[in-house]
């Protein structure tokens, strides 16, 4: 039985053939934007929930490397639409959406 998306990144386990980017490794980040309710319900393992409102004050205590791949996972929305505006006004400059399937940079 193949993974879920979702199984796959709470578990680790199998990667579909759009997901073979995507590694955990010490250069990335992966920032959810969800409530904190649906991030208890399900998230990226190693996560950090933050929202929207909460990325401008924190984002360079938590992420103090600029340089450092940033995904946000929002489920597409707009809430990741605007974190990832946000983070690049900051100054972050590799910071992508973490849609479900695929992640892609949006400019």
């Amino acid at each position: 039985m193949a993974c879920s998306v979702v199984s796959v990144l709470l578990c680790g386990g199998c990667f579909p053939e759009e997901m073979l980017p995507i590694t955990y490794a010490p250069e990335q980040v992966y920032l959810d934007v969800r409530t904190p309710e649906a991030f208890a319900a399900d998230h990226v393992n190693a996560a950090i929930n933050l929202s929207c409102d909460e990325i401008e004050a924190k984002a360079s205590t938590l992420i103090p490397d600029k340089s450092i791949e940033i995904y946000v996972d929002g489920r597409g929305g707009q809430r990741a639409e605007q974190a990832i505006q946000t983070l690049k006004a900051l100054g972050y400059p590799h910071v992508y959406m973490f849609p479900y399937p695929h992640v892609y940079a949006l400019p």
